[in-house]
């Protein structure tokens, strides 16, 4: 729409261009040459602003940290500031991935065990959930460390000149130290949130053992104890007698089973609740450091989007602008031809050459008009003064008597002339 506004503003212009020329006495030959000439220097300036445009363009603009200036396909070895960096941050990343595995693991074998009623089953879960408890505090405790080391890395880091506390690298790799530190304390509080739903599902259960055993609801202080020792036998002694102990027993063996696994994954998961409280002070120790920045990043933001939103309506104000004064332009131009067709300036010039030309030819006559006045009287002058000649020597014959008749006859001659 652009390309073709210009277009014909510019045919426009060239039209109303060569019909002035052409009514004011210019060469059409000339003037022709003399746009073709601008055309072709409005096209390479057109065609050299598109390529500078186009290399814009092709700069990808999300390969690019507006903050730090470097380019973001480069591999952090290459980044001034964030030699090894990036490595470390994928390799927590890689161990909250595999916390965020377990975590998943461990629920489903926790819902698993809500079903089971044979103490061989809840063995082999028992088995697959301590095994994953123990991998959950191993990866736990090396991301803790990786955390602590990035942080001291991060120090480290500062006192390199350039990079200090302030600097856009330093801001860039504590936000990114916290951040992956919060995610770890959070993950770690999810499992502490999964020992407690255990505990809670596990008293359930033995409420529900109880029932189907004795047919009778225990007291809190009944259940409290068979959580604590895991020993159901004095509980259940009645249906024992009622029932025999071969058909008791299983039930017996499965609340064991079932309460040494719910104590062991607790003490293992109680070892979690030290790293999270590390990581909770590693994280407040750059609490106000961590509020600034996400202060800034909230309004750097908001300032963003203000500006986007400015620059939208600034280009859809020049759009329109642009698109109105090609209109005016256009209208002007046809407003100037339509004067110049009413006026016919081309038959002002048909008149101006005839009057030229009756004037010169005017001039003409009249110089030939006077040089012919002067001729005659030339003429005359010279008749005259051949005339007073003529007399003064007929005065000296007059004045000889022998000549009298000679001189009678020669003034009969002049009288007669």
């Amino acid at each position: 729409m652009r390309n073709l506004l210009t277009v014909c503003t510019a045919a426009v212009l060239a039209s109303c261009c060569l019909c002035v020329s052409l009514a004011c006495g210019f060469p059409s030959s000339l003037l022709v040459s003399r746009m073709g000439s601008w055309f072709a220097f409005a096209l390479k300036i057109k065609a050299v602003r598109d390529s500078f445009e186009l290399g814009k363009r092709e700069q990808a603009p999300g390969n690019v940290d507006i903050e730090l200036g470097l380019q973001g396909d480069l591999t952090s070895s290459a980044q001034p500031g964030f030699e090894g960096f990036y490595e470390q941050v994928k390799e927590i990343e890689n161990l909250l991935n595999t916390l965020t595995k377990l975590l998943k693991d461990l629920q489903n074998s926790n819902e698993e065990s809500k079903v089971v009623t044979k103490a061989s089953a809840m063995k082999e879960v028992k088995k697959r959930m301590e095994k994953d408890v123990n991998e959950v505090t191993k990866i736990a405790r090396l991301a803790k460390s990786k955390a602590e080391q990035l942080n001291k890395d991060n120090a480290a880091n500062r006192e390199k000149p350039g990079f200090g506390k302030g600097s856009g690298v330093d801001r860039s790799r504590t936000t990114t130290t916290v951040a992956l530190t919060k995610k770890l304390r959070e993950r770690i509080l999810e499992f502490q949130t999964l020992r407690e739903e255990i505990q809670k599902e596990y008293r359930d259960v033995v409420e529900r053992r109880v029932f189907t055993v004795t047919g009778e609801r225990a007291d809190e202080e009944t259940i409290d104890k068979l959580i604590e020792t895991g020993d159901g036998e004095q509980i259940f002694q009645r249906a024992i007698q009622e029932q025999g102990r071969g058909r008791v027993l299983d039930t017996l063996q499965e609340i064991q089973e079932r309460h040494d696994t719910v104590k062991e994954i607790e003490r293992k998961l109680l070892d979690l609740q030290q790293i999270f409280l590390d990581l909770a002070v590693l994280v407040e120790a750059h609490g106000e450091m961590l509020d600034n920045i996400e202060t800034q990043v909230t309004g750097a933001v908001e300032h963003i989007q203000t500006g986007t939103n400015l620059l939208q309506k600034a280009k859809k104000l020049q759009k329109n602008s642009r698109k109105w004064t090609c209109i005016g332009i256009i209208i002007l131009l046809i407003i100037i031809l339509i004067v110049i067709l009413s006026l016919k300036p081309w038959s002002w010039g048909l008149y101006l050459l005839v009057s030229w030309e009756i004037d010169n030819t005017e001039a003409v006559v009249s110089e030939q008009a006077e040089g012919r006045i002067s001729c005659i009287i030339a003429l005359t002058i010279l008749l005259i003064l051949a005339n007073k000649r003529k007399l003064l020597d007929l005065q000296q014959v007059s004045r000889t008597p022998l000549f009298i008749p000679v001189q009678g006859e020669m003034l009969d001659n002049i009288e007669m002339w």
